[in-house]
Order: structure tokens, then C-alpha cells, then sequence
């Protein structure tokens, strides 16, 4: 020793030779922590120093070192050279893996990241905290979304039959969309009325005032008109789904 006051602690960075190493020494305050890896293949230790002494590095050899571990100087504790992480006590050279959100609107790759520990020092990880993940849906009709989420979707925009008819619930469960339909609106067709059929929504119905007159040109006087809203006729339907015209004279209706 240099000096009587101080304790006797390896700070050297692993060596994968064991030459002859100068003395060194390095003040660490009160209270304060080392990170200090071994020859050989002992590992790291993180040494306490509750004592404001130097910290000296003679553990030159893969013996000194197992004894300093073994047998620390008085008031040095040595303990693992983990890091605190989300995961709990990371092990050092080990990983942990922290994710953006537990339930990503996207794959729990794609929202993760590590935290590495290389002798007590965590690094990495984005400042996320969260340690379990479950696989959001991309791809849907409503786009990329999270495990859970649920919505009604249509065999079609506009089908010919009630839209409850053609509604499916489809469900996100990690990462695995319920259901194959596609649309996520519907409106509702027309029922028949009078003379017009019933159709799909946007539909167009042509009916008559009269079945039969004499001329072309009042048949197409006598048209009425009507388009199919959410349900809903607009416009005019008349009691005849047809004209017939015969020969040519004035129309009267």
C-alpha cells in the first residue's frame, strides 16, 4: 500500500493478458460506487465505499482478485454489477426489453426497445418503462390498432338488404383482426313502394301516370322519378312500373 488510510481494491477494466500493472489508485468519495471487473473470468463486482479512502488497483492476477472478492477490505461491500431497470435487477452484459405502450396500435417489435447494463450502467431504452406488450391489428379498415379494439363492419356500403343483415363485429386480439368484412359504413336500401321495387341505396326508380297512351312523347310526359337515400324515396313514384305508346296523338292525362 501507498498509504496506511487506504484499502486495498482492484479498478482495472478486464485484460485477456495478465502483465505486471502499475499501482493505481483513484479517490472515490464517501458513500459512493465502483464498477470494477476482475482478471480472468470472475466478472464484475460493484464495490460500496462508505469511507472516504482511495481506492487502489493491486488485484493483478485472477488470485488477488478472487481474494478481494472472498475477503473485501473492512468497510468495502461488494455487490452485483446489475443495473436497476424496468425489468428489475438487469444482470450486467444482460438485456431488458421495453415497449412504447402494453398494447400498441402495431406489432410489439415495432414499439420496443432495449436497455443494455455494462458494469452497472443501464443505457438505451428511450426512457420506456413498460415491460409486457400485447400485439396490436395493422391493416384493418380502420387502420393499425390496439389489442381490444372492437368495431362493426359491412359486407357492404351499400347492400341490398338490411345493413344489420350484412354487419359483422370484428375484435383486435393481439395482433389477429376477427372477421373478413371490409366496410366500416352502410346505408340503409329502399323498401318496394308502389310501383318501385325497392333497391340499394342510390338506387333510381322510373315509374308512370299511365300504362298505355297513344305516343312516345307522353309516355315520357308521364315519367316520375325517384332516387333511393339511406332508406329513404325521394322524388315522385307513380302507380305504373311501365308505358306502352300506340300511334300518335295529343296527350291528355
Amino acid at each position: 500500500m501507498k498509504k496506511p488510510a487506504r484499502l486495498l481494491l482492484f479498478l482495472l477494466a478486464l485484460f485477456f493478458a495478465a502483465p505486471s500493472y502499475a499501482d493505481d489508485c483513484t479517490a472515490v468519495p464517501s458513500g459512493a460506487t465502483v464498477s470494477v471487473t476482475g482478471p480472468g473470468a470472475s466478472g464484475c463486482k460493484m464495490v460500496y465505499n462508505p469511507n472516504p479512502y482511495e481506492l487502489c488497483a493491486t488485484t493483478y492476477s485472477a488470485a488477488e482478485w478472487t481474494s478481494f472478492v472472498n475477503s473485501p477490505p473492512p468497510g468495502v461491500t461488494l455487490g452485483s454489477c446489475g443495473c436497476s431497470t424496468p425489468c428489475g435487477l438487469t444482470p450486467n452484459g444482460g438485456t431488458c426489453t421495453v415497449y412504447s405502450s402494453s398494447t400498441p396500435a402495431s406489432s410489439c417489435v415495432s414499439a420496443s426497445a432495449t436497455i443494455s447494463c455494462t458494469n452497472g450502467v443501464a443505457s438505451g431504452g428511450n426512457g420506456w418503462t413498460v415491460t409486457s406488450c400485447t400485439n396490436g391489428c395493422t391493416g384493418t379498415p380502420w387502420g393499425s390498432v390496439s389489442t381490444g379494439y372492437s368495431n362493426t363492419a359491412y359486407a357492404s356500403a351499400q347492400p341490398s338488404t338490411s345493413c344489420a343483415s350484412n354487419a359483422q363485429t370484428r375484435t383486435c386480439t393481439n395482433g389477429t383482426m376477427s372477421g373478413s368484412y371490409t366496410a366500416t359504413s352502410c346505408a340503409e336500401p329502399c323498401a318496394t313502394s308502389g310501383a318501385c321495387s325497392g333497391g340499394p341505396d342510390g338506387s333510381h326508380c322510373r315509374t308512370f301516370q299511365v300504362s298505355s297512351v297513344c305516343g312516345q312523347s307522353c309516355c315520357a310526359n308521364a315519367q316520375c322519378d325517384a332516387f333511393c337515400s339511406n332508406g329513404t324515396w325521394s322524388g315522385d313514384i307513380c302507380t305504373f312500373s311501365g308505358c306502352t305508346a300506340h300511334g300518335t296523338c295529343n296527350c291528355n292525362f
